[in-house]
């Protein structure tokens, strides 16, 4: 395939967006006045290519951090830990044994980092309506893709903490005094938010102009708004058990899934290449540095085990509990999935991601964030829970064929339901945290993780570990904030 240069085409106006962000990073919960020597907001917001820059310095700060798959990860069934040097928090997280010190600073506490952006996107807003000078289309998408990455941010807030606060303003002295709210709430702003994103964001995927078509598939679209307004409501009926939030996650996986949209499944091994047809919405790879260790993406640094075998930066292959989920001829087992022999023993490693060379001259992976396969998949759950057995096998057959599989034998609803959690767990292992949220919001964690845990060298499993302890920083500093149970 043609090789792609590394550029900065879709990093413009970095060093601002950059700069609030590493404000926000040192400061305690969302306790962030704006600094005395910052650019002001109505210096930023008036001109299209530094208010492109601030949402620009989001994706940047997504692409640097590949710990929420890993963390995730090592937290379900899905990894065995070959070297634990990495760090305590990744060991505790693998063990099932956190505690809020544990993920109290660095790499480990999501929360900081997800409430960061959280503020630069609600600044963004705030920015960007008060405007009056920037391009009309301009400023809605990013008013688009600022209500996208809040809403995107919560999902995940929500599904690693449960209940959260809600900041829907800039303003630190209201948001530092907020308390958790319930999870049906966070969802419900979720939800709101996706939807406003969908009236706002185009439907082409657009240069650094905002202003032109590309065939980078790197900036929100209304089409990633959709697939993850498909998600949250998926999860959303699991948590209210309403059924009408089946029937919204059905309707809008449908209109990915119409043969207008620019979206197709592509073979196994260009499903993690950059702006292949698969691709919903990817994080571009930045230009090398320390942080990212010279490769596409640090998803490949981290779980690609080198041939001198595990390390501290590559310090997981695949769990003995997911190589034995695959089914015989699944080829994702061929193509995802490699070893390396070491001393005699073979380890196995997670290889969606195949580009950790220290060759940077080009790039031939980003890291993909939504992909066609799971609105599929979606579609099918959601069929299945309204009782549309024949709809529910017709596109999780989808997944199969492109896996080499034959079409599932599942014929009532529980025997459906349990096929399309066993598809997920195969097609979606080590990305984003899917396998772990799966695990809780289908309510088998517990039966599950009771086994692996002793397996993974955990003393056993207790219920508080599926949600993440708040790091002990943010609840001294908020005394409004209360821990989640058992830590």
């Amino acid at each position: 395939m043609k090789l792609r240069k590394y550029s900065h085409r879709m990093i413009i106006g970095i060093c601002i967006p950059i700069m609030l962000l590493s404000i926000t990073g040192c400061k305690k919960y969302l306790q962030i006045p704006a600094p005395a020597n910052s650019i002001s907001s109505q210096n930023i917001y008036s001109l299209d290519n530094t208010a492109i820059g601030v949402l620009s310095g989001i994706y940047v700060k997504m692409t640097i951090n590949p710990h929420l798959p890993a963390f995730t990860s090592c937290s379900a069934d899905e990894l065995t830990l070959l070297n634990n040097s990495y760090s305590v928090a990744l060991n505790m997280a693998y063990a099932n044994n956190l505690n809020s010190d544990a993920v109290g600073g660095g790499n480990y506490d999501f929360w900081s980092p997800f409430y960061n952006l959280i503020y630069v996107a609600n600044a963004a807003i705030e920015g960007l309506n008060q405007s009056t000078t920037l391009t009309p289309a301009v400023k809605q998408q990013l008013l688009g893709e600022a209500v996208f990455i809040r809403a995107w941010c919560y999902f995940y807030l929500v599904n690693l903490y449960g209940d959260v606060p809600l900041a829907l303003t800039p303003d630190y002295k209201i948001n530092a005094s907020l308390e958790r709210r319930p999870a049906t709430q966070v969802y419900q702003q979720i939800i709101a938010d996706l939807i406003d994103a969908q009236t706002r964001l185009s439907a082409d995927f657009l240069d650094v102009t905002l202003l032109n078509k590309t065939t980078e598939r790197v900036r929100p679209t209304k089409w990633a708004a959709t697939a993850l307004l498909a998600r949250a409501y998926l999860y959303y009926g699991n948590l209210s058990g309403d059924a009408t939030n089946y029937k919204n996650a059905a309707d809008q996986a449908s209109t990915i899934l119409q043969s207008s949209s620019p979206f197709s499944l592509v073979s196994l091994n260009n499903a993690f290449l950059t702006n292949n047809n698969e691709a919903i919405w990817q994080l571009q790879s930045q230009p090398p540095s320390s942080s990212n260790g010279g490769v596409d993406t640090r998803e490949a640094a981290f779980f690609i085990i080198p041939a001198g075998g595990p390390s501290q930066f590559s310090p997981v292959g695949v769990s003995p509990f997911l190589l034995s989920a695959f089914e015989p001829g699944d080829q994702r087992r061929v193509k995802w999935i490699d070893s390396v022999k070491i001393s005699g023993t073979i380890n196995y490693f997670a290889s969606k991601y195949k580009d950790n060379k220290n060759d940077v001259s080009s790039t031939t992976e980003y890291v993909t964030v939504f992909r066609l396969a799971e609105q599929y998949l979606i579609l099918a759950e959601a069929k299945a829970v309204q009782g549309d057995l024949v709809n529910a096998a017709t596109n999780l057959n989808k997944v199969r064929t492109r896996a080499g599989l034959p079409n599932t034998t599942a014929s009532t609803q529980s025997e459906m339901l349990a096929a399309i959690q066993h598809e997920r767990q195969i097609e979606f292992f080590t990305e984003f945290g899917h396998r772990w949220f799966d695990l809780k919001r289908t309510k088998i964690i517990n039966a599950v993780m009771s086994v692996v845990t002793p397996k993974k060298g955990g003393i056993s499993w207790d219920p508080n570990q599926a949600l993440y302890p708040i790091p002990l920083a943010q609840i001294q500093a908020a005394p409004r904030l209360n821990q989640n149970a058992g830590y």
